[in-house]
């Protein structure tokens, strides 16, 4: 009765030796399944996509740079117990921490921040200069951002809480001095667009350099504790 009337067939009184009536069992039977199956397919996909908006929201709770602020206040604390050996800035630290930089661009374009010394204030306020420089984060102030925290958490952790931050100006001037070395060296274009990088050049090319500058910098930094500690 299929598009006539809201009727099922009554099956137990089918002799199902017509096959009009069989056929027309065996289509309702598949319609069924692929119904059923669509709809499961439908609520799998809406449950991963909900995994999927939890896992981001997860990651965007999560301070990327924690990760080198807890290396660099750990690591020196124990300098003078254990010395140097194991504790330095390694290959994994370098992709780990490329990994975060690629992560950290990706989720923060179009934040306020100050572009005169790189406050990055949720409410769009500067501490230091209320609103006047402040602007909207591209790739650029994200990569300096980055940088700066990165060094002055390592800074901190060497020489304690008295410890000078890296300026702003200081931390665009080694961004901008990596970039117009790649350049040179070919690996990315001339006109590439640093306040809106392409997702492989974040992740192939300069990702992997300010990983290993900041991991340059932390091993020396090391260095540096081990000769304070008459350990090098």
């Amino acid at each position: 009765y299929e598009g006539i009337v809201e009727a099922s067939l009554a099956l137990d009184r089918l002799e199902f030796n017509n096959y009009a009536i069989a056929y027309d069992v065996m289509h309702r039977f598949l319609t069924r399944q692929r119904v059923a199956k669509a709809r499961r397919e439908e609520l799998a996909l809406e449950e991963k996509r909900r995994e999927q908006e939890m896992l981001l929201q997860r990651r965007k709770s999560l301070d990327v740079l924690n990760f080198i602020y807890t290396k660099a206040h750990t690591v020196f604390r124990v300098i003078g117990r254990v010395g140097t050996r194991g504790l330095e800035w390694g290959p994994s630290d370098d992709m780990k921490c490329a990994n975060l930089l690629a992560f950290y661009i990706q989720t923060n374009r179009g934040r306020p921040v100050c572009k005169q010394c790189g406050a990055t204030p949720k409410d769009g306020v500067c501490p230091d200069h209320g609103r006047v420089y402040m602007g909207v984060a591209d790739d650029m102030d994200n990569l300096s951002v980055f940088v700066m925290r990165a060094m002055s958490d390592i800074k901190e952790g060497l020489m304690g809480s008295t410890a000078e931050p890296v300026p702003w100006e200081k931390a665009r001037a080694i961004v901008q001095r990596e970039i117009s070395s790649l350049k040179r060296q070919g690996r990315i274009s001339s006109k590439t667009n640093i306040r809106e990088l392409l997702p492989g050049e974040i992740n192939n090319i300069i990702g992997p350099r300010i990983a290993s500058l900041i991991g340059k910098y932390f091993n020396e930094s090391l260095q540096y504790a081990a000769r304070r500690a008459n350990l090098a």
